[in-house]
């Protein structure tokens, strides 16, 4: 056996490697996810985030199809005799009145993959979205997919699959976002223009993720131009942006400064202070800014160093002054909160089938609510002052190494495994309070303010295996470690996922995940607090948990049509939620005793549509789902629809280039209310009553006897008036000597549906109560320009 083993190694192998790099021939940006194909022995993969690619195949003549959307595909034959490492170059692909076709595998990526419950989407996808205000945003187009929710009105939120707003682990380049959106959820902190490649999962998690419970969104920013200094600029009706990028040195290195920053504030304060009489003054302004960099260097062909960061902010800010005889008063009201992350990863190439990637990490979120006030009696020195101010603050930071190789040991096997290990910092909430009355100082108040530490490890590996030729399997394994205090958790997270191929154009697929969340998002169920406040888990509030199966089927309907249907089922443990009668905001200190414990179940069908190539792409979802909730002391204990249930979600996008330089897009959406809990009747509760009287507030038949008791029918078991909406956007290009200017004009809520965003009640001029429709945006017109340099 051991003269067998040492003849085959040192004879003539057996197999071969062809490995290398799909970039952009334009500009040398790394392309993610684009098809690699070997037609003799019809095996193929995808470009890894990195733009590499690995087979292993038979010595001899080979033939090797290469193929990206948007690009023209790379054919060539070869005559393998060892391992050969290749840099593919893609040409973008010339548009024509014709239709813009892409010849290759990728259409059937989706359909040999094992991956199910993920979605991959482009800059391509994002700009073919209309959103509000014209501001392009990934996480509005993430909510254009079945399985994925958006929240109240306009919120950038993601609701996936039955789970909260605080279960989806968001990363920008590999680090974790804590808060991923602006202007109280409207928009989300990712420049679009700055994005390279989105990487969407709602089920059957690999193992190198982990952490939360019901999402992965990563996203993958630009390295940057290699051949030349190039960039963007953007106006639009909210926001201003620019990005610029180009080489370090020509094909070795590149960099990429991308800067966002909206400008309510300019309108905001002429409209305040036009209110005001003689004696007063004030200011009122918010906005919001983001920036994001990102450089990368390739030491040699084995070596490549990355290096990133992003920053963004919300800030809001009030102020209002008087003057009267010689008294003045001045005050102040600012919240502000924000992320700062940033990250150095090396990548190395061990042969054309072994990568490894190790990563450090820094992540920060804080929240701060400020007030201030000052009063002066008096003109000259020795007038009194009274003044004070309140601090509210709360945060989170942490630190991580991470280290994944990727080893493809042959056509049949393939192995991902790694470590990471990180530390955090939560800060829920402390408060100063400082006053001081007749220029007497009083001791400082400070209420909270403990710092919590947390350290966390984790072991992960994924084996894919291709058992058949119709049959592959893919397991995984994840082991973590969560310390906090004295207290110690340890989690085993099995993930499996299976694929059948029916024919060459159809497979079905079978997944299981469980999952682990060692932090919480805490809100109140009054919906009062703007802001964030992440908390760790600890010896008295359990890791969050959940158990998730889903099986699919995926289909090619036609050379452009790929259709997939997929049935779910998630339990949920350990949900925390913080109690409905307090005001987070002030309690932030006591949120280990204002809390309630529970769980959840989901499920659900999920369809999708999908259209990636021609004059005419764009998808059609569709999903049928229920979501419960059970907490001890709600409800009388029992199941009660979550907050977040919709029964039905249609969505429709479509895009439809007339030429080169005109596009129409448009997208509809159509869902069932949410819930939300409210009494629906009264009747006069005094004693000595026989013949009630109920007063209905649907429809405003009250009785007008003081004294009623209100009459809930159950928890959540009323339901918003059903939400619909068409947005409209029109694209028109223009090349220009330096480059390409594009206007957009378009409609969000073309046909002014004033959809609910919450219910009141409102008593009207009868004296009667009813239940009160609140709304936020009627049909709202925008107009971008963009000028991208040649």
């Amino acid at each position: 056996m051991l003269v067998g083993v040492v003849g085959q190694v040192s004879g003539k192998p057996v197999r071969v490697v062809l490995s290398g790099t799909i970039t952009d021939a334009q500009t040398g940006e790394t392309l993610v996810g684009a098809s690699v194909f070997e037609t003799v022995h019809q095996q193929g993969t995808i470009t890894d985030p990195y733009g590499h690619f690995s087979l292993q195949t038979n010595p001899g003549e080979q033939e090797l199809v290469v193929s990206f959307i948007g690009y023209e595909t790379f054919r060539r034959t070869f005559d393998l005799k060892k391992d050969t490492v290749l840099s593919v170059a893609l040409k973008p692909k010339v548009f024509t009145t014709g239709d813009v076709k892409v010849v290759g595998s990728g259409s059937l990526w989706n359909i040999n993959s094992t991956q199910g419950s993920a979605n991959t989407l482009t800059p391509r996808d994002i700009d073919q979205i209309p959103t509000l205000l014209g501001e392009k945003d990934v996480m509005k187009a993430i909510q254009m997919l079945p399985g994925v929710q958006g929240g109240t009105e306009g919120s950038s939120d993601l609701i996936v699959r039955g789970g909260g707003p605080g279960q989806n682990l968001v990363l920008i380049d590999g680090i974790p976002v804590f808060n991923a959106s602006h202007l109280f959820g409207f928009y989300s902190v990712f420049i679009p223009e700055a994005v390279k490649n989105i990487d969407f999962y709602k089920g059957a998690f690999p193992a190198r993720y982990g952490g939360h419970l019901s999402s992965v969104v990563d996203v993958t920013m630009k390295e940057g131009n290699m051949k030349k200094i190039t960039g963007s600029v953007s106006v639009g009706t909210l926001s201003s942006k620019g990005l610029i990028e180009g080489p370090i040195k020509k094909d070795k290195g590149s960099f990429l400064l991308a800067a966002r920053r909206t400008y309510f504030d300019v309108f905001l304060s002429p409209l305040y202070r036009s209110q005001f009489s003689a004696g007063e003054n004030g200011t009122l302004g918010y906005h919001f800014y983001d920036m994001v960099g990102k450089a990368s260097y390739r030491l040699s062909p084995s070596d490549k160093l990355y290096a990133s960061m992003y920053k963004g902010r919300d800030i809001l800010k009030s102020t209002y002054g008087e003057s009267y005889d010689n008294n003045t008063s001045n005050s102040s009201v600012g919240i502000n909160w924000g992320n700062i992350t940033s990250a150095l990863r090396w990548n190395h190439i061990h042969s054309g089938n072994m990568t490894t990637n190790v990563q450090a990490t820094y992540a920060r979120f804080d929240y701060r609510n400020l007030y201030t006030s000052d009063e002066r009696n008096g003109t000259d020195s020795t007038q009194a002052v009274n003044r004070a101010s309140f601090v509210l603050f709360s945060g989170v930071k942490q630190a991580a190494l991470r280290s994944q190789t990727d080893w493809v040991l042959s056509p049949a096997h393939r192995l991902i495994f790694g470590a990471e290990g990180n530390m955090a910092w939560f800060e829920p909430g402390s408060s100063t309070t400082r006053q001081s009355q007749a220029n007497n100082e009083q001791p400082p108040i400070i209420d909270g303010g403990d710092k919590i530490r947390t350290s966390g490890a984790s072991l992960f590996g994924e084996w894919h295996w291709k058992m058949t030729d119709r049959f592959t399997l893919n397991t995984g394994l994840r082991a973590s470690y969560f310390h906090v205090g004295n207290k110690s958790f340890y989690f085993v997270q099995p993930r499996l996922s299976a694929r059948y191929l029916l024919n060459e154009t159809s497979s079905l697929k079978l997944s299981y995940a469980r999952m682990y969340q060692p932090v919480h998002l805490l809100s109140s169920g009054n919906g009062n607090f703007p802001a964030q406040v992440w908390v760790p888990a600890t010896s008295a509030i359990k890791p969050e948990t959940s158990h998730q199966v889903s099986a699919g089927y995926y289909t090619r309907l036609h050379h452009d049509f790929n259709f997939s249907a997929e049935a779910y089922y998630k339990q949920l443990g350990n949900q925390v939620r913080f109690s409905d009668e307090v005001n987070l905001s002030n309690t932030l200190t006591d949120w280990q005793t204002n809390y309630r414990e529970g769980k959840g179940r989901a499920w659900g069908l999920e369809l999708l549509l999908r259209k990636k190539r021609g004059k005419t792409t764009g998808w059609i979802g569709y999903t049928l789902a229920w979501n419960q909730r059970q907490y001890n002391g709600i409800n009388n204990n029992r199941w009660f629809w979550y907050q977040y249930d919709r029964r039905h979600d249609l969505k429709l996008n479509v895009a439809h280039h007339f030429s080169k330089q005109v596009q129409l897009a448009a997208n509809w959406v159509y869902s069932s209310g949410y819930p939300f809990n409210a009494p629906l009747m009264s009747y006069n509760g005094y004693p000595g009553f026989i013949n009630y009287q109920v007063y209905d507030f649907l429809t405003g038949n009250e009785n007008k006897t003081p004294g009623y008791i209100n009459i809930a029918p159950g928890y959540n078991s009323v339901r918003m008036e059903a939400y619909h909406r068409l947005d409209l956007s029109l694209s028109i290009s223009r090349e220009k000597r330096l480059g390409t200017s594009t206007w957009t004009f378009g409609l969000y809520n073309a046909y002014n549906r004033m959809n609910p965003f919450a219910y009141r009640f409102s008593q009207g001029a009868d004296g009667s109560t009813r239940l009160k429709k609140i709304t936020l945006f009627p049909v709202l017109p925008f107009v971008t320009w963009n000028f991208k340099f040649k």
